[in-house]
């Protein structure tokens, strides 16, 4: 890797950060006018019609094989999804994205265990104070007798449970970026999100059908 690619990887690593840093307050918004079930599907039935046409002046043919092994990956990603946003339910915005800033400390633990990258010293340190602070945030509803907004104990652990889904599918993900491009990767996760909340949707047709029209903040969140 030279140096100018190293750094417009930074560049965009970055953006994402900042851009993903308004996905939970923007969930939020959305939470007070849908069910999460409703919000996942509305968001991903949009982001697969934007990804669908990119997907077939793809010149890359898949086997059913190959198809299968796209989908269990991505299906990290989606638990990831639907974990979050149910936790969100329970905690707070704030430390819903606080939680999050641990996803490099376990992506590092799971590339040790799973890829077998080398863990140095620095590295393995880092995990334990990243995994200390997730636990402390997990734990502090229990702990907390004072008027701090720290969210509760299950909607901490599902964000948890998010975020290690997240970390995982960070790192199986980039095991497979040496044959498939990010846009492939990125639709086979929106499709396998938008095909599992088709599964759901008799659980949230009657939600879904109840909340239109909807709000113009509702939509922005949504977008």
């Amino acid at each position: 890797m030279n140096k100018f690619n190293k750094y417009l990887g930074l560049f965009f690593i970055t953006l994402t950060a900042i851009i993903g840093g308004g996905t939970t307050p923007f969930s939020k918004l959305a939470l007070e006018a849908l069910s999460p079930l409703s919000f996942t599907l509305l968001r991903f039935l949009i982001a697969s019609v934007i990804l669908l046409p990119g997907m077939f002046v793809q010149k890359q043919r898949f086997t059913l094989r190959e198809v299968a092994k796209l989908f269990v990956v991505s299906l990290f990603a989606t638990a990831n999804i639907m974990l979050f946003i149910f936790g969100l339910q329970g905690t707070t915005a704030i430390t819903g994205q606080m939680l999050y800033t641990a996803v490099p400390f376990i992506a590092a633990l799971f590339a040790y265990v799973l890829l077998h990258e080398r863990l140095t010293r620095r590295k393995a340190v880092g995990i334990l104070v990243g995994f200390l602070g997730v636990f402390i945030l997990i734990f502090l509803p229990i702990l907390n007798r004072g008027p701090v907004q720290i969210g509760g104990f299950l909607g901490n652990l599902m964000v948890f449970g998010a975020l290690l889904s997240f970390s995982a599918y960070s790192v199986l993900s980039k095991s497979l970026q040496q044959k498939y491009s990010p846009y492939v990767l990125t639709s086979f996760f929106v499709f396998t999100t938008a095909i599992i909340q088709f599964a759901l949707l008799p659980f949230s047709w009657q939600q879904l059908s109840g909340i239109f029209p909807l709000s113009a903040s509702a939509w922005t969140a949504i977008l």
